[in-house]
């Protein structure tokens, strides 16, 4: 590269892809001359440009700043670089000016540098950015922002009542990063009025990124009641996150205000247990909790399915629907087993093959196979319904 020679065949993606392996800044002139000559394609020019933005010097990332104020759609591809290289470059406060973009992303990027590089005097333009835009991941980043510069006074005015929920969502979001203690008991505010899952996630994953975080909020949801799909999205979230943290798990469920109506009961032998991930699609379906526990019915142990619907009227259609499902999907099962059938079928005779060094083997195998099919279908599948009261 020093002697002007082709490298990789002139790929500019080939070339970022080496540079950012080797993480030699002194190899990013030669890619920032490429960017500067205007040839690249249009995936090769955002490859070059992230490349650059994270390793490069103060001055050639000031140089493709400059670059960008021509062409604003490349600003994304500047701060996915930047994540990684947050020196802050010359003329960086040239960034703040992007933040009045028409194009969601770019402000979006402009928010993102703004925030790594601590450009304090954007503050206002954050918050006011903050609360105009209907636009979910947006309002998230602009409150990531205005975090990482350390603006805690204009976060705690967004997340106050007044504001919308998500705005209020994202600015917990963002304090729970800086002081989980002190934002713990806001949080679970703004938890107890939330109607969308994903936000709660977010919250409780601010919490989980910090060590004193799960306990901070467990102590704080004492005596609150959350929805029951915003303290279910919560729980989700932490039994997914590796940590342990039963009583952040424990506190969400005592939390939870579960929707008194009816319940749709399920009673299952242990000759129908084939037919519960059907009653789980079903249940997804509808879009409600379903838990199995053990009963006893004329010394048989049997296992009832409760889901709970939101009135009388969704519940009767889930059972009409149910009643339907039960006459329809067993054909559906018995297809789909018979497809993994071919494909399992298929192997073992081969493995039998190769094991035995005799054919007779494997068709003494499909034969006992088929026996076993035969009893099978002998067997009863099918599960009673019933009604049952909230």
């Amino acid at each position: 590269m020093p002697d002007r020679k082709t490298v990789f065949e002139g790929k500019a993606n080939r070339l970022s892809y080496a540079l950012s392996k080797v993480n030699d800044p002194r190899a990013i002139a030669a890619l920032a001359e490429v960017i500067a000559g205007g040839t690249l394609s249009e995936e090769e020019m955002g490859n070059a440009i992230s490349t650059v933005a994270s390793l490069g010097t103060p001055e050639q990332v000031g140089a493709l700043l400059a670059f960008v104020e021509e062409s604003p759609h490349w600003l994304p591809a500047l701060a996915r670089g930047v994540a990684f290289n947050q020196i802050p470059p010359l003329g960086k406060e040239r960034a703040i000016a992007f933040l009045g973009s028409k194009t969601a992303t770019v402000r979006s990027a402009a928010a993102s540098l703004c925030g790594a590089w601590k450009l304090t005097e954007a503050r206002s333009k954050l918050r006011g950015a903050a609360t105009s835009t209907e636009d979910a991941g947006e309002v998230l980043v602009m409150c990531s922002a205005l975090a990482k510069m350390g603006a805690r006074e204009e976060l705690v005015a967004l997340s106050g009542p007044g504001n919308s929920g998500k705005l209020r969502a994202a600015a917990v979001t963002a304090l729970a990063g800086l002081d989980p203690e002190g934002t713990a008991a806001g949080a679970a505010m703004v938890l107890s009025g939330l109607d969308d899952p994903l936000f709660a996630q977010f919250i409780v994953e601010a919490f989980l990124s910090r060590e004193e975080g799960p306990a901070a909020l467990s102590k704080a949801l004492a005596g609150v009641k959350l929805p029951e799909e915003i303290a279910v999205a919560g729980s989700r979230t932490g039994s997914a996150s590796g940590r342990n943290v039963p009583e952040l798990l424990a506190a969400l469920d005592v939390a939870r205000q579960e929707e008194t109506a009816a319940s749709l009961v399920v009673t299952m032998t242990s000759e129908s247990i084939p037919e519960i991930p059907w009653l789980l699609d079903f249940a997804a379906e509808q879009g409600v909790l379903i838990t199995f526990q053990p009963v006893m019915d004329h010394g048989h142990a049997h296992r009832t399915t409760r889901s709970t619907f939101p009135s009388r009227e969704q519940y009767d259609g889930a059972l009409a629907r149910l009643r339907e499902a039960r006459r329809q999907r067993p054909g559906l099962v018995r297809n789909s087993l018979g497809a993994l059938g071919g494909f399992v079928g298929s192997y073992l005779v081969g493995w039998f093959n190769g094991l035995t060094q005799n054919p007779a083997s494997s068709f003494l195998l499909m034969g006992t196979s088929l026996m076993i099919a035969v009893v099978l279908l002998l067997l009863p599948q099918r599960p009673s319904i019933s009604r049952a009261a909230a």
